[in-house]
């Protein structure tokens, strides 16, 4: 043996592979798997990162917070990372989680000037609902105490957009609303996006969801525009009018998830059970637009339509509004009103 064989790097075995390759699926443990049972984990494995990784980037594609943005953006990174450890030990598909990791990198500075664009033109949006230049000041001021905490993260095209969204800023507080909202730009993009998924899908359940997010992003522009004030109200209004719709599909799609979930585990009698208690129970969860359509009719001083939405948000089960006494206390006062 020669004196520098020693240092030649030992070949591993497939123990020591496959050990290596559970200790990043599974952690250290003192079992060793077999190449089977490693496999269906290591599929769970990437199945779980790669949703996450999915639902972050819808959610930095679209979100207009600041500190969701960075929490969601390095969520990414770190799930990236997780997967680009099993390249060793298993084939993907290019893009391989190690090249996303580097385009995601590329692209930060990008990225990171587009939610600054997004983060201003909602802070915008929402300045407009302030009647004193103070508290103008005092809303605008806390989008740079966000964006400042991340400044470090910044690239040279976000710290360029930052300086001059300061400046604006300054010109805005010491002008009227006119000012502001010639200032605020209306985005083509997520509507044409929101519209499409609606056009797009067939199933009432995920319609419901859809006409949420068309009437958040209607009244968000209100104050910009009274026909966005409108389309919220004709969102908010097919929501209502389809909520037996999206009641059924609700109950027909928690049915089918029951029988595949129940198949293994419980007998038929069980499974009729839990069938009757999604009947029974349908769609329990809190329905946006009424209260909504309430607090627009009021502003308006259309206490008749809003009284009507509490009436109808009453006979559909939404009892709670968020407010202390729900929506009977709001249509007691709207009833005061008429007096």
């Amino acid at each position: 043996m020669g004196f520098f064989d020693i240092f030649k790097k030992k070949k591993a075995t497939n123990s020591e592979i496959n050990s290596a390759w559970q200790n990043i699926v599974c952690g250290e443990t003192n079992t060793l798997l077999n190449k089977e049972d490693l496999l269906e984990l290591t599929n769970i494995y990437i199945e779980e990162r790669t949703r996450v990784i999915i639902d972050c980037l819808d959610i930095i594609n679209s979100t207009t917070s600041i500190d969701v943005y960075f929490s969601r953006y390095n969520l990414i990174i770190e799930k990236l990372n997780e997967l680009s450890l099993l390249e060793a030990f298993v084939p993907f598909k290019d893009p391989k989680p190690s090249l996303q990791l580097q385009e995601i990198s590329l692209k930060k500075d990008l990225k990171s000037k587009e939610i600054l664009e997004r983060s201003w033109n909602n802070t915008k949006l929402k300045t407009l609902d302030f009647k004193t230049s103070t508290a103008k000041s005092k809303n605008i001021n806390k989008f740079f105490e966000t964006a400042y905490t991340y400044v470090d993260s910044f690239g040279p095209k976000s710290t360029q957009l930052l300086a001059e969204i300061k400046k604006e800023s300054e010109y805005l507080i010491s002008n009227d609303d006119i000012h502001l909202k010639s200032n605020i730009r209306f985005d083509e993009f997520e509507e044409k996006t929101l519209l499409s998924n609606l056009n797009n899908s067939n199933d009432a359940y995920n319609r419901h969801f859809i006409y949420i997010d068309l009437q958040n992003f209607y009244y968000k522009y209100r104050n910009l525009d009274k026909s966005y004030l409108n389309k919220c109200i004709e969102y908010c209004l097919l929501d209502i009018n389809s909520l037996e719709q999206m009641n059924y599909a609700y109950i027909q799609q928690q049915i089918k998830m029951e029988k595949e979930v129940m198949k293994y585990v419980s007998t038929k009698s069980e499974l009729q059970k839990r069938i009757k208690e999604i009947k029974d129970t349908g769609f329990d969860a809190n329905i946006p637009a009424f209260k909504r359509l309430a607090i627009i009719y009021e502003n308006k001083k259309d206490y008749e339509k809003a009284i009507q939405i509490c009436q109808k948000a009453i006979e559909c089960g939404q009892e709670s509004d968020g407010t202390k006494n729900g929506f009977k206390g709001r249509l007691e006062k709207l009833n005061n009103k008429i007096k």
